[in-house]
């Protein structure tokens, strides 16, 4: 059973579904910034935790919040036909980053 929070009470679903994905991107470009001195294992630890924290107090269970991410980083949209530069620049960063690729 989800746990309900006074911040799940004070977010509005309609503002978060209809929130640009050039928006959420750009917000989870200045998320992950910090972490680019850490290793592969603290940068997934810290997201890990940040995510959870974000669920938890959310009160609908990390399935939900997954799946909005999900849809943001790939779902095609009929008013998002263009190419979506920060979105790829994000995915690419994350994938470089768990690799431990040298050259980011």
């Amino acid at each position: 059973m989800a746990h309900t929070s006074e911040l799940s009470t004070r977010i509005d679903r309609d503002k978060l579904h209809t929130l640009s994905r050039d928006r959420a991107a750009e917000l989870g470009h200045l998320l992950l910034e910090p972490l680019r001195v850490a290793t592969p294992e603290e940068y997934l630890a810290g997201v890990a935790v940040v995510f959870a924290a974000m669920a938890h107090r959310y009160g609908q269970g990390p399935e939900e919040l997954y799946n909005y991410g999900l849809k943001i980083l790939t779902a095609p949209t009929p008013h998002h036909v263009k190419g979506n530069a920060l979105i790829d620049s994000l995915r690419d960063f994350a994938d470089l980053k768990v690799r431990n690729d040298p050259f980011i």
